[in-house]
């Protein structure tokens, strides 16, 4: 919402006259979350035993597109993450694989005529996803072979969770996953004799290998149908929700679960991607205790109430959503104060109960929000 000022500062207002709360933006396309999450958990190993303090990752944005661009997959989303110790979801340490490089797939360039739809170069980007996903998953093996003296496969993982732009890029992504740990001969797929001209093939030439894509996703469809799948109601029905967009699989997952005692111990493996390019894959084990339970069961009832929270959604056509798109773009490009028509025309009765909403925007660009009550 600016250059300069940081949302975090917005985010104050949360707090009332609590004002020795650290904290700063984390800007780096869809992979910004993810970024803030690990240095939320970082700060809690070095600070906690002395500041006995929690720490909070926030996960908000909009994904807008031209209307002559990908605007039938754009969504929105936001998603606060409390991190501490002792927690019933645990990061797996050391076992936290990056890999970063210098792209331009996606990128929002700062002059010209104000605007928030980003400039998206779609089979470079397609190819950044998929080759930064070849990447990490190596990185990962290495480093669980490393830390953990053992290899490690899907089959280690109760579910497998993927920044999802869309779902069709996911389906191929964990195809590509299954077919590593078919050629490392960690896995038995059926129709495998399909599989087996690719073996010879550099993984990194596949990427805009159609054939491939087919076969690999036909081979690996029984995997993808139990540990991909039934996690991704949010994203099939949201959209795509960039920085949000892992974690709201991550919300389906902890909807899903009944038997919670069970789940003690179940692994998930966790793939992030941001574009320009940032990308990190990493694991989380389930900590159910006697200690915990109570943490968990508050986590699943957020959960629970995020998945029957799309039915109370109001549905508006293609035509409505442009129109409101366009008086969107108007509000990026006015100079000097403006009103949101959409605060003109009664917003807040269609809003959520505690939902925060612009009001205005003042002469010297200063926003003023209300909450639905």
């Amino acid at each position: 919402m600016d250059k300069s000022k940081s949302v975090k500062t917005q985010l104050m207002i949360l707090f009332g006259e609590n004002t020795d709360i650290e904290g700063i933006d984390v800007k780096n396309a869809c992979f910004g979350g993810t970024q803030a999450l690990f240095g939320a958990i970082d700060w809690i190993k070095a600070n906690h035993e002395t500041d006995d303090r929690l720490a909070i990752a926030v996960m908000a944005d909009i994904a807008v597109y031209a209307a002559d661009g990908p605007r039938c997959t754009g969504g929105a989303g936001a998603i606060a993450l409390l991190i501490g110790p002792d927690a019933p979801i645990v990061f797996e340490d050391g076992l936290r694989a990056c890999y970063m490089k210098n792209s331009w797939d996606f990128y929002k360039p700062i002059g010209g005529i104000a605007s928030e739809f980003p400039l998206v170069e779609g089979e470079e980007s397609l190819n950044c996803y998929l080759s930064a996903l070849d990447a990490c998953y190596a990185t990962y093996k290495k480093k669980t072979n490393k830390i953990l003296q053992k290899d490690r496969s899907l089959s280690d993982f109760h579910s497998i969770l993927f920044h999802s732009p869309f779902y069709k890029l996911v389906q191929k992504a964990f195809a590509r996953l299954v077919f590593t740990d078919y050629v490392a001969g960690q896995i038995s797929l059926p129709n495998e004799q399909k599989l087996e001209k690719f073996k010879d093939k550099e993984l990194s030439d596949t990427c805009s290998d159609r054939e491939f894509a087919s076969e690999t996703r036909i081979a690996s469809l029984h995997l993808l149908e139990e540990k991909v799948e039934p996690n991704m109601t949010l994203n099939r029905r949201i959209g795509n929700m960039y920085t949000p967009s892992l974690y709201a699989e991550l919300i389906t997952l902890l909807s899903r679960i009944e038997d919670v005692q069970s789940f003690n111990n179940q692994r998930v493996l966790l793939f992030s991607y941001g574009s320009g390019l940032a990308s990190a894959m990493f694991s989380v084990v389930f900590n159910i205790t006697p200690e915990t339970t109570s943490a968990f069961e508050k986590m699943r009832t957020v959960s629970k109430n995020a998945i029957n929270r799309l039915d109370q959604r109001e549905k508006h056509s293609p035509e409505v959503y442009n129109e409101i798109m366009m008086t969107r773009q108007k509000l990026v490009e006015r100079k000097g104060a403006g009103i949101p028509s959409a605060s003109l025309n009664g917003i807040s009765q269609h809003l959520f109960p505690g939902t925060y909403y612009l009001v205005k925007i003042d002469d010297k660009s200063r926003r003023v929000y209300d909450q639905v009550q």
